[in-house]
């Protein structure tokens, strides 16, 4: 019976590539695992760039921020 169930639940999960959670889409473009907010903000300024939109200041700046250390790696 779970056989039928996890197709159901998860339908984009061997068309789109997706094999487990988190997963993020920005535009269509595939993000997988948990990433930094800088990575976000990368992969959005780069999607606004390539649409000739303006990247908001901000933006700009988090995506130039080192990402902090993770608990217990500092």
């Amino acid at each position: 019976m779970l056989v039928g169930i996890v197709p159901a639940v998860n339908p984009g999960r061997g068309s789109l590539g997706v094999t487990g959670t988190p997963a993020f889409f920005v535009n269509g473009r595939f993000l997988n695992g948990a990433k930094p907010v800088q990575e976000f903000a990368k992969l959005i300024n780069a999607e606004l760039q390539r649409l000739n939109l303006p990247v908001p200041p901000a933006a700009t700046a988090q995506a130039a921020a080192p990402a902090p250390a993770a608990p217990g790696r500092q």
